[in-house]
């Protein structure tokens, strides 16, 4: 099963990666604030990421700050739509339905309890 990662990025200001493994590399968005349920979250899509960042924290290579793990765990997905994709994520909080929605100049996301 994929694994995923949110890690706290204290550099250029704090937010939040979140990355899901795909293949040989992690899929990375920079949330723009802690993620929290029901709220949906700003994020910005950033190029893919190494497979280390599943199990690193510590300081980032070139001084661009410090990562720390907040939440890891296994992944599916549950959804596909154009433009929207729906995923369970089981982790170090439990059970999280997070859909990602990609919109003209943005996404966002929205992580939800499962029930």
């Amino acid at each position: 099963m994929p694994r995923f990662v949110i890690l706290t990025h204290d550099w250029p200001h704090l937010h939040w990666d979140f990355m899901l493994e795909q293949k040989n590399s992690l899929k990375t968005w920079r949330l723009d604030s802690e993620p929290i349920l029901n709220y949906w979250i700003t994020a910005k899509p950033l190029p893919d990421h190494r497979l280390q960042y599943l199990n690193y924290e510590g300081p980032v290579p070139q001084n661009r700050g410090v990562v720390t793990r907040f939440m890891e765990g296994d992944y599916t997905t549950s959804q596909v739509f154009p433009r929207e994709t729906w995923l369970l994520l089981t982790g170090t909080f439990g059970k999280w339905e997070t859909r990602i929605i990609e919109e003209c100049n943005a996404v966002r996301v929205l992580f939800s309890q499962h029930v």
